[in-house]
């Protein structure tokens, strides 16, 4: 959701509408390579379970890069799901949902990566309840400081 961040990857995102997802959750259990772990809309069933996010329109030129630095085929694979603007139009849009094999509910996200999605929902003007849920995500410092100073104005 973080505009700046999907920019470095995909110049062309365009913002269509905050959506929400029925029957998931947001949870920060997909094992990533740099040892944390990364959100995944995660599929519970439940009609009171909602993960909201952003509907971006992508150039299809830029859709393999994407793919590659978000991991799929690496512990994600794509999903086609629909989702619900507050004024209840319907979209079919594409999400990246965590692998069986690559969830682990001991992880936490580094700080940094917790705050790019905040500042994304914020941007996107989610729903204020949900974003004072993702607030209280418990997360851990990043052992590599580069990497945080690489997020840093990506807001």
């Amino acid at each position: 959701m973080c505009r700046g961040w999907l920019l470095r990857r995909t110049p062309s995102a365009s913002p269509v509408a905050s959506a929400a997802l029925r029957g998931y959750q947001l949870r920060f259990h997909k094992k990533s390579k740099d040892g944390s772990g990364k959100a995944d809309a995660y599929q519970t069933g439940s009609p009171s379970d909602v993960v909201w996010g952003v509907v971006f329109e992508v150039d299809e030129e830029e859709m393999a890069g994407l793919n590659s630095a978000e991991g799929l085929g690496h512990g994600y694979s794509e999903r086609i799901v629909d989702v619900t603007d507050e004024s209840g139009r319907s979209y079919t849009a594409s999400t990246y949902c965590a692998e069986t094999r690559a969830i682990d509910p001991s992880l936490r996200p580094y700080s940094w990566y917790l705050r790019l999605v905040l500042e994304g929902a914020r941007a996107h003007n989610l729903p204020p309840v949900y974003v004072e849920g993702v607030e209280v995500v418990q997360t851990w410092e990043d052992p590599v400081p580069d990497r945080a100073a690489q997020a840093q104005g990506l807001d």
